[in-house]
This record gives C-alpha cells, sequence and structure tokens, in this order.
C-alpha cells in the first residue's frame, strides 16, 4: 500500500467514522510534559450471536515519548463482546498492552486492528465499555472508554479500497467492489451508491440511474435484488468501470456506499436521475432468502474507494481585463476575473477550496465605488513588507476576489462586477492577475501558459456610456457570451470561513 494511499484511506476512514485523532494533549497533566500518547476508537455496533462480528481500528500515535504503550481492558464488555488483538500485544488478565509507534511525521495514521464478535449469551441491546489507557515512561497515563452494543440485522461492510498510479485520457478503468456481511441476519438486495469525480464518466449499466452531482461529477445509484448472507463475501462481477474524460486532471475518485435495499437512504435531493440502459450487473454469489428482520446495523463502515493518483493533463487560465471608457466623473460597471481556456477543467471538489482566484491592481485614473463583498477582499498593506485581507470596501487600489464554486469546466469563466468611477483618462493602468503577487502566490506550474496570466484595466475617453470590452491576458478580444457567473447569495458564508488565512506576508501561498 502506497504511503499517499494509506493516508487517504485513514484520513477518510475516519471522517466516516466519525473518528477524531487528537495528537496533542489529551489530559491536562500533559502541558508540562514535552511528549504525549494518543489513541482513539468509535463506538461499535456488532451482530447478535451468530454475527461473525467485525473489525474496527483503534488509532494510536506517540511522539517525543519513552515505551509508549495503550492498555486495553476488556472487563466492561463480559457477557457483551470478546475481542482479538494483534500478535503485538500481550495479555494479562482482562487487560491487553500493546506498543505505540513513535510518529515519524509522514502523516500516515497509524491503528492496532481489533475483532470484535458477540460473546456467547449476548442478546440484542445488551451495551459494554472497552476502557483503554495510553501512558508512557515519561507520561501520565489518560484513560478513555468506547462503547460496544449489541444489535440484530444486516450489517454491509465495503471491503475494497484500492488505487492506481496513473491513468491516461481515454482510459477505462475498473473499480472492484466487496462487500460483507457482518450482521447475523440475511440481507435482500442492495443498493450501490458510486460517487464518481469530474474527470471520469461512469459506464451505462441497465441497473443504474445517473445525475450530475453539481459540480461537475456523477452520482450512480443502482438497486440489486438478492440474498446476502451473514458471513458470506459478494463481489459485484465485472466491477464498476468508467472512463478517463479529456478534461481530467491530477487526483480522480471513484468512490461507493453500500445499504440494504428495503431500508437505504433517500437519494440526494434536488437531483434529476435518469437511465441510460447498458450491460447489467451482477453480485456473486447468491443463496437462498431468509426470513429476517432486515435493519442495518452499522452503515458507517458502508464506503469504499478507488483512487487514480494521478491522470497527467494541463490547464490555461487566462486573466480577463476590460478596457473601460467613458468620461471623468462617470460610474462604469465592470466585469473583470478570470477564464479557463483548458484542456483540463479545474477541481476542488474533494478539497472544498475555491477553484479559481485572482487579484486587481485598480488603474490609478478610476476609483472603486462598488465592489462584492461576498467573493472579494479588500488587501492592505501592514508597511513591514506583508499584507492583510479586510472586508471588501470601496476606495482600495488591490483587490482579492475567490470563487466560491468547486468546479470550473473548460471554456468557463468566474468574472465579478466593479463600479469603476473614472477619474483621469490619461493615468497608468491597473490589472487583473490570476495569481496575487502582494500576498506572495507564485504562478501555478501546472498552468501550460503563463503569457496570459494578466491582463490590463484601462481608462480612456469615449465621450459615450458603457463599460467597453473584457480583455485577456493576450488581448483576445471579448469573452463569448459574456461568460458571467451569478453568485450565490450564501457565498458570503464562504468568506467568513476563509478568515484563517488573514495572515498573509510575502513568499509562497502553500497552494
Amino acid at each position: 500500500m502506497s504511503v499517499a494511499r494509506r493516508r487517504r484511506a485513514s484520513l477518510r476512514l475516519a471522517a466516516v467514522a466519525g473518528t477524531v485523532i487528537v495528537l496533542a494533549a489529551a489530559a491536562p497533566a500533559w502541558a508540562q510534559q514535552s511528549g504525549g500518547v494518543s489513541a482513539q476508537i468509535d463506538d461499535l455496533v456488532i451482530g447478535a450471536v451468530g454475527a461473525p462480528g467485525k473489525a474496527l481500528p483503534m488509532y494510536v500515535g506517540a511522539w517525543d515519548a519513552i515505551n509508549p504503550k495503550v492498555a486495553i481492558d476488556v472487563s466492561g464488555l463480559a457477557g457483551v463482546a470478546t475481542v482479538e488483538f494483534p500478535d503485538t500485544c500481550s495479555t494479562s488478565g482482562s487487560t491487553t498492552t500493546c506498543p505505540v509507534p513513535l510518529d515519524d511525521d509522514s502523516g500516515i495514521a497509524t491503528y492496532l486492528p481489533l475483532h470484535f464478535r458477540p460473546a456467547p449469551g449476548a442478546a440484542v441491546g445488551d451495551k459494554g465499555t472497552l476502557t483503554y489507557t495510553t501512558s508512557a515512561d515519561d507520561v501520565d497515563p489518560y484513560e478513555q472508554q468506547t462503547t460496544v452494543t449489541v444489535a440484530d440485522g444486516v450489517d454491509l461492510v465495503a471491503l475494497v479500497h484500492d488505487e492506481i498510479d496513473s491513468a491516461k485520457i481515454g482510459e477505462t478503468i475498473t473499480t472492484r467492489v466487496v462487500t460483507y456481511n457482518a450482521g447475523n441476519r440475511a440481507g435482500d438486495g442492495i443498493r450501490a451508491l458510486f460517487f464518481v469525480s469530474s474527470g471520469l464518466t461512469p459506464a451505462s449499466y441497465q441497473d443504474c440511474v445517473y445525475a450530475n452531482d453539481g459540480s461537475g461529477g456523477t452520482i450512480v445509484a443502482c438497486e440489486f435484488d438478492g440474498v446476502f448472507e451473514p458471513d458470506q463475501k459478494y463481489e459485484l462481477t465485472g466491477g464498476f468501470q468508467a472512463t478517463v474524460r479529456p478534461h481530467a486532471m491530477g487526483f480522480e475518485s471513484l468512490d461507493h456506499t453500500l445499504e440494504p435495499l428495503g431500508i437505504a437512504s433517500e437519494l440526494p435531493d434536488g437531483l434529476t436521475f435518469t437511465s441510460r440502459g447498458g450491460k447489467a450487473l451482477k453480485w456473486a454469489p447468491a443463496k437462498s432468502m431468509t426470513n429476517a428482520e432486515r435493519v442495518e446495523i452499522d452503515n458507517r463502515d458502508n464506503w469504499g474507494s478507488y483512487y487514480i493518483n494521478k491522470v497527467p493533463n494541463t490547464f490555461d487560465v487566462a486573466a480577463v481585463g476590460v478596457a473601460v471608457k467613458g468620461t471623468v466623473g462617470q460610474i462604469v460597471p465592470v466585469r473583470i476575473g478570470v477564464k479557463n481556456n483548458g484542456p483540463a477543467a479545474l477541481d476542488s471538489t474533494r478539497s472544498q477550496e475555491p477553484v479559481a482566484s485572482f487579484a486587481l491592481t485598480v488603474p490609478a485614473g478610476a476609483k472603486v465605488v462598488s465592489v462584492p463583498r461576498e467573493t472579494c477582499e479588500l488587501i492592505l498593506d501592514n508597511g513591514d513588507g506583508s499584507v492583510r485581507p479586510v472586508p471588501a470596501e470601496p476606495g482600495g487600489d488591490y483587490y482579492y476576489c475567490r470563487d466560491p464554486r468547486t468546479f470550473l469546466g473548460v471554456g468557463e469563466s468566474f468574472l465579478v462586477e466593479f463600479g469603476l468611477k473614472i477619474t483621469s483618462l490619461d493615468a497608468a493602468a491597473g490589472e487583473v492577475s490570476r495569481f496575487a503577487t502582494r500576498m506572495g502566490e507564485d504562478p501555478r506550474k501546472d498552468d501550460a501558459n503563463h503569457a496570459n496570466d494578466t491582463a490590463p484595466v484601462t481608462v480612456a475617453g469615449s465621450g459615450g456610456a458603457g463599460g467597453g470590452l473584457p480583455v485577456t491576458g493576450v488581448q483576445t478580444g471579448a469573452i463569448v457570451g459574456g461568460g458571467a457567473v451569478l453568485l450565490a447569495a450564501g457565498a458570503v458564508l464562504f468568506v467568513v470561513s476563509r478568515r484563517r488565512r488573514v495572515v498573509l506576508v510575502a513568499g509562497e501561498d502553500g497552494r
């Protein structure tokens, strides 16, 4: 398993399960200590007697500690569940002690696989407590607990988290989909939900319906009949296929969740699902139906993944300036920003970072009288070589604007309207730049054409009204159709959420 794969898988698993790994002082006593030990395991639901049980990771970590360890006491699980530990652990009575490896700064989550099974005689609804204590020779003990509950029903577990290093444009990839019923009841059918990133086109299957997710990707919902017995593994024969699209670039993914068909959650709101026909998908093996109550025990482990770490491609994002024409004293609305010329799309759906941004240096012959606060900030000079963003107000000379969307397709633009009051017809021009030099941003290395990273904002007399035509960094004239992007009213929340980036100094932006 590669470093990238292990890092993403562990972080995504932690997110899905609601696990929070706190690699910091977990107890007040640690405040006086240089090192520490961390451990975290979620509450767990397992099937009743007859279920095969399931594994759950305990995430652990240690730093600057001598002989770090975690001691796990199972006495609170008596009559409820049994636990199997890795061979690296040692047991004395009801307590098992496991060494905790020191953090090597790799970013990879370390975990102990613990296997839980229902205890003989455990009844549905029984609960028990697992107590675990972290410590080291130079770190005070810190105790935590997690709850294990016995339930009756189906418990589908997705088993495949896979990846490939690279894929080419036009290549068809196949992801395996494998599930295991860890419950004590048989399931009657499965609903599979596939989340396909924007750079992939899913194959057409007659068992499925398809919808655009609103961010360039596709959501595919597939329903399958059949019986899925406890303690049995099932695989989607032939896998699920997708083809790499021409605008794909960098990281792409195909994730899936699996639920019992009769009690599957509602499909995402606001999307229109349509059929595409195509070949049939089948699960194997399948066994005879049993009379059972169909209850999903624990849906936190129903998620599987397939990653393409890299799709080689480039894009060309061009700055869009404007030639402002009018008379002194006239207020002219202008639309400026950036346009993606392709061939790759810009996609930050996973990171939820702004997909595009630009900076405006206001021309000397104009004054800003209106600016959209929901997407732009005014950048002020601190006087010591650093700058700070503040809420956008008229009258500034340098603004930074971010696109609140997470996908910018080929040919699409991010344009923002400023109101400029003409103060002079013979002053120096301003500039739109797709990277903010005052904030330390450098040109993106994967942009194939830096000749159009900037575009002028000029002011000239015309004797008439109007703002003139937008111009790109290579003076190609108007963007076809204007490229106007209507911004969501809620986008102000994005600006608020970005306040963590308010301390900006010259140098790398780190993006």
